[in-house]
């Protein structure tokens, strides 16, 4: 049975894969790096360094390789190397837009967001999530009334959570309609999700922020309450004075 104490090792997070190979660092521009496959063995792109007697190899790998052991070969000229590679696991998403901002109204707010999946290990699109808002400004804002009050110790850290409080704009409910469930490496998905704000906590005019937390994905949300448009006056019927007639 082959140990890891007979071949060379390449791990680590798939874009920081690499190993020590026994060979001389002024021969490190001939190495090679062999991944086997079903078509048999496929060179990658390797990196060296001298390190010591030896030499420091980095594997450039598939972005979406999977962190599973993959056998592997090292070539030197005419020396072969058994090895084994064993990328590490990795979640990454990206999206477009990368930021969301939504102006509530009567009904909740809408979004479309496009989620790619660019790591090697699938992720769970939640179907129901939620995030706070807070007034932008509202941290400085309220650590300036903690520092500027006269009181002294904890009640001047109640007057920093009292002013946080006041300036927290409620929490925000998500429902996706669509796009939601498990997305597999190199997959896309589209998600259309309804945003339920409590508009009685929003200050109209002022702007909040939040983040909507999509597996390792944070979406920055900003959240622009519109202001109520105005009542009209009520118009006072004129009186006509008695004995005439208008």
């Amino acid at each position: 049975m082959t140990t890891d104490d007979d071949r060379v090792v390449f791990a680590g997070p798939p874009e920081l894969v690499e190993g020590f190979v026994p060979v001389d660092p002024a021969n490190r521009r001939d190495i090679r790096v062999l991944l086997a496959s079903d078509d048999g063995y496929q060179q990658v792109r390797a990196l060296t360094a001298p390190a010591g007697g030896q030499t420091l190899v980095r594997l450039v790998l598939p972005g979406a390789m999977p962190p599973d052991e993959v056998a592997a070969q090292v070539q030197v000229g005419d020396q072969r190397y058994e090895a084994v590679v064993r990328p590490g696991p990795h979640t990454q998403l990206e999206c477009s837009p990368a930021r969301l901002d939504l102006e509530p109204g009567d009904a909740p707010a809408e979004a479309t967001l496009r989620i790619v999946n660019v790591g090697n290990t699938s992720v769970d699109v939640a179907k129901v999530s939620g995030f706070g808002l807070m007034r932008e400004g509202g941290v400085d804002s309220a650590i300036g009334a903690g520092l500027r009050t006269g009181d002294r110790g904890l009640d001047r850290l109640g007057h920093f959570a009292d002013t946080l409080a006041e300036l927290h704009g409620g929490l925000v409910r998500v429902s996706v309609r669509s796009g939601a469930g498990i997305l597999e490496p190199s997959s896309a998905t589209t998600v259309r999700a309804v945003f339920d704000i409590d508009r009685a906590e929003l200050v109209p005019g002022r702007r909040y922020s939040g983040v909507w937390v999509i597996a390792t994905l944070r979406v920055p949300v900003s959240v622009s309450p519109s202001t109520p448009p105005a009542q009209p006056k009520p118009t006072r019927r004129r009186r006509t004075p008695k004995g005439q007639t208008s």
